[in-house]
């Protein structure tokens, strides 16, 4: 069997806190949180059609600029995913993403 199935649908959660160097010196902790769904449908044999959307959110700690701005909205986007090549030993995969 391909390894690209016929129809692909998941729910993606996401949450990594980074600390954030700027220009002026200092240093910020950011989270940066999502949650979305995802819907692939095949197209062709080695083909992949989906869209993607979600709701992204984002906090910064003891950043005078953020301060009281919601970082919050939402996303939608298309993508392509395809197979090169593949084998029983090994598959060489492609994926192109656009994100509104």
């Amino acid at each position: 069997m391909s390894a690209i199935e016929a129809w692909i649908f998941r729910c993606i959660a996401h949450a990594p806190r980074r600390r954030f160097d700027y220009s002026d010196g200092h240093t910020y902790d950011t989270t940066s949180r999502w949650i979305g769904v995802e819907f692939r449908e095949k197209a062709a044999t080695h083909l992949m059609l989906g869209m993607h959307g979600g709701y992204p959110y984002v906090t910064q700690t003891a950043n005078p600029l953020t301060s009281g701005v919601e970082l919050n909205g939402y996303h939608f986007g298309r993508s392509l995913y395809g197979a090169f090549f593949e084998s029983r030993r090994a598959s060489l995969y492609y994926a192109f993403d656009h994100t509104y």
